[in-house]
């Protein structure tokens, strides 16, 4: 399980992403390997997971023990046993549609969202979705656009995930953060 920040939607008919995979990091060999994950929105209240998701491997750290640990809820899919956060704000099953092509430091592989999930907002409200400028505000992170298509790609990166989950007050620039679970 990582954090993904290359993903993006590129077809509604057939349901299909694109995803950036960093080089040689076990979420790499796991998504090859299963050609399989499992796409999740994550919330503000993931915001403490930062460290743990985005900069720890799963060959140092049993990332699932230590969200139990934590006290985060993780709950196994019974079909496949893929581990979803209860409280994350959607997620989107994906199945390779292509072959990855390598392109600098990640692969990319076309993906086919094979199934989606977007939970009821407990009490009416509508959760708040965790973006890179909130972990720039806790000082996790810093993020430069070094051209104007830098922006350009971000924006509709978070243009695009928010739209598909119906998210409201999103269209801010920063990408929307998300998790990958393997089976």
């Amino acid at each position: 399980m990582n954090l993904v920040t290359y993903a993006s939607p590129i077809s509604l008919k057939p349901r299909q992403y694109a995803l950036g995979l960093y080089l040689n990091t076990l979420s790499w060999e796991n998504m090859l390997a299963t050609r399989t994950g499992l796409l999740q929105v994550l919330g503000e209240q993931h915001a403490a997971l930062f460290e743990l998701l985005g900069r720890t491997s799963g060959r140092d750290v049993d990332k699932l023990a230590e969200l139990a640990a934590r006290g985060v809820p993780v709950t196994r899919r019974p079909a496949d046993g893929i581990p979803l956060l209860d409280d994350s704000l959607g997620w989107m099953e994906l199945r390779f549609a292509s072959e990855p092509v390598n392109y600098g430091d990640h692969d990319v592989v076309i993906c086919e969202v094979t199934d989606w999930h977007t939970p009821a907002a407990a009490g009416g409200g509508a959760a708040q979705a965790l973006y890179t400028g909130r972990l720039r505000e806790l000082g996790l992170i810093a993020i430069f656009f070094r051209t104007p298509l830098d922006f350009l790609f971000w924006f509709s990166c978070v243009e695009s995930i928010a739209a598909l989950f119906g998210l409201t007050g999103v269209f801010t620039a920063q990408p929307t953060l998300v998790t990958l679970f393997f089976g």
